[in-house]
């Protein structure tokens, strides 16, 4: 049995890239996976963006797939279509096109959200296209029950629910080791508009006005140039010098000590996000999250009790939220305690991976 896998690992460090490099790196006794990356963009910037360049990557990719192909049958081809932007759908359509007649059956992974918005998008000349590019797959992975209607027009044979999950980086002893004076706060993702930066800059704003001693801390690389100078412009407005800190994209065990020794996390994107991998790895963490009301968020944190959901877009709820959180230091505690829970209970790589090499079984084993 073969299954060749066409996907995207780091870099860029984000959450497709990283689930991706766990089923990448799973060990399955019972199949020969082969892995081709889609090297398309090594930066965050570059993510959507059209160059000659990626057209000569996206040719090198589809000669390897017809050499894989030459070398034996491939069984299942898995692939991770688009989010809802033109540049790479057009790299979708010429993938799939010179490359589904490969394998006998075919896999599609959705992370991002909004592939419906991408079908709605399209004029009148592509929405043809759109369908006959994804049409009919054996199997369409979804992260979430919500997102299951925003895939219904490419009409799969089967739509699987399978949450993202994540490594356990937690330490026991350091799991209640938090300072009680200055409260830290931890953002991690892409910096950029539709991951609600603007509006966490917002919330700091009013969260100093009150009087709070903080200190939020972002990880995550620029999405552009621009977006870090309005950033920049806003910090100097709001007079935040003192209490946010972009500390650019920090990986491995860099960046688990910034979680361990964060009080608070705090996410308030927006568009494109589906299941976040990052408020995921807050809750293996023990942390209390504040968080938006977004797709599938609300299947991660139950309000109110580990964590707290706000509305998208609004800051003033956004910082009364975290008040709360900086102002009780139990309500914090219980609630990191029970994302912990949560997480084990749901949301562990070893679940996920499980549920992914069933998915796989399964379609193997369907005439």
């Amino acid at each position: 049995m073969k299954i060749l896998i066409l996907a995207q690992t780091p870099p860029p460090y984000h959450g497709q890239s990283v689930m991706q490099r766990y089923l990448v790196d799973a060990k399955w006794n019972w199949c020969s996976k082969k892995f081709i990356r889609l090297n398309y963009s090594n930066r965050p910037e570059n993510v959507g963006q059209f160059s000659f360049i990626k057209i000569v990557k996206l040719f090198i990719i589809v000669l390897k797939l017809w050499v894989e192909r030459l070398k034996g049958k491939i069984d299942i081809l898995f692939y991770p279509p688009t989010s809802p932007n033109r540049v790479p759908f057009y790299r979708d359509v010429f993938t799939l096109i010179l490359t589904r007649w490969c394998a006998k059956k075919t896999v599609f992974h959705f992370h991002a959200g909004g592939f419906d918005v991408l079908f709605n998008k399209l004029n009148g000349f592509e929405k043809p296209i759109a369908k006959k590019t994804y049409r009919k797959p054996d199997a369409a992975i979804v992260l979430s029950e919500e997102l299951q209607d925003e895939i219904e027009w490419i009409n799969p044979k089967r739509i699987y629910i399978i949450p993202n999950g994540t490594r356990d980086h937690y330490l026991e002893d350091l799991g209640n080791a938090k300072k009680l004076s200055e409260i830290e706060i931890l953002s991690v993702g892409l910096l950029s508009e539709a991951k609600g930066i603007i509006a966490s800059l917002e919330a700091a704003a009013l969260l100093k006005e009150r009087g709070n001693i903080f200190k939020w801390t972002f990880l995550g690389d620029w999405q552009s140039w621009e977006f870090k100078n309005k950033v920049e412009e806003r910090i100097l407005t709001y007079g935040l010098d003192n209490y946010v800190i972009f500390l650019g994209s920090i990986h491995g065990e860099e960046k688990w000590k910034y979680y361990r020794s964060a009080d608070i996390f705090c996410l308030s994107s927006y568009e494109t996000e589906a299941m976040p991998l990052v408020i995921l790895e807050a809750m293996m963490m023990s942390l209390p999250i504040v968080t938006t009301n977004w797709r599938a968020i609300p299947e991660l944190i139950d309000d109110g009790i580990n964590g707290l959901i706000v509305p998208v877009k609004k800051p003033k709820s956004f910082a009364e939220a975290i008040e709360k959180l900086i102002l009780s230091r139990d309500l914090r505690l219980r609630l990191g305690n029970k994302a912990r829970e949560k997480y084990l209970k749901k949301f562990t790589i070893e679940k996920h991976l499980l549920k992914m090499e069933s998915v796989f079984k399964e379609i193997a084993e369907t005439n």
